[in-house]
């Protein structure tokens, strides 16, 4: 995200060592190198690398400072973020300043994305009746928030004769619902932002439809 700290002087003075010192909230992190101020890059300082100089002011005139952040994966839906700001300025009798703020809400989902969700077959591309099967399942929450409830359905052609799903070294059991559909229940697994999980089942002659609470 970009967060832009617009510095206008509707006064008759200019504005002399104008500085702005951004604070971030727990929850967002800057983008270190990302920083403009009017569009031109700026050095930042090593000590304090969210304080900013834009320098002199004139009378009506401004400057804008452009300041990229992202959001710490995961947070919760609609957790609210405040960054604030304080702009300091020099004018004829002293030193003044104005604090700023504004408001973010997190939208925070799960994502499974095509590129990263797949089944693989493992072993020779031809079997000879009897042998077994194998693939692995993987898949990926590239979202900021956990897949709760999510559900996994697996179909295999009805010529083979049984399926064994697993989990690690695990094997899950496997049972009917439904309308006679096999399913695999297990705990509710909480996935969180490129976490790759993988479930390889192993195919024998076996099975029909069967589905897996994540």
């Amino acid at each position: 995200m970009t967060l832009t700290l617009s510095a206008h002087n509707a006064g008759t003075a200019d504005a002399e060592r104008v500085s702005a010192v951004v604070e971030l909230p727990e929850g967002l992190a800057a983008v270190r190198g990302a920083s403009t101020i009017d569009g031109r890059a700026v050095r930042e300082r090593r000590k304090e690398p969210l304080r900013f100089s834009l320098g002199r002011i004139g009378a009506g005139d401004g400057a804008t400072l452009q300041l990229h952040a992202v959001a710490i994966s995961p947070l919760p839906d609609a957790t609210v973020l405040v960054p604030r700001a304080t702009l300091e300025w020099e004018p004829a009798d002293g030193i003044a300043q104005r604090e700023l703020e504004c408001t973010i809400t997190v939208r925070s989902t799960p994502a499974f994305a095509a590129r990263h969700n797949a089944i693989e077959r493992r072993g020779n591309a031809k079997v000879r009746p009897g042998e077994p099967v194998e693939a692995a399942i993987l898949l990926t929450n590239d979202g900021g928030a956990a897949a709760h409830d999510a559900v996994l359905h697996l179909r295999a052609e009805p010529t083979l004769d049984e399926l064994a799903l697993f989990e690690g070294n695990a094997r899950l059991a496997l049972e009917r619902s439904g309308q006679g559909a096999p399913h695999a229940d297990v705990a509710n697994q909480q996935d969180c932002r490129q976490q790759q999980q993988q479930w390889p089942e192993r195919l024998r002659p076996g099975a029909q439809q069967f589905s897996r609470e994540l």
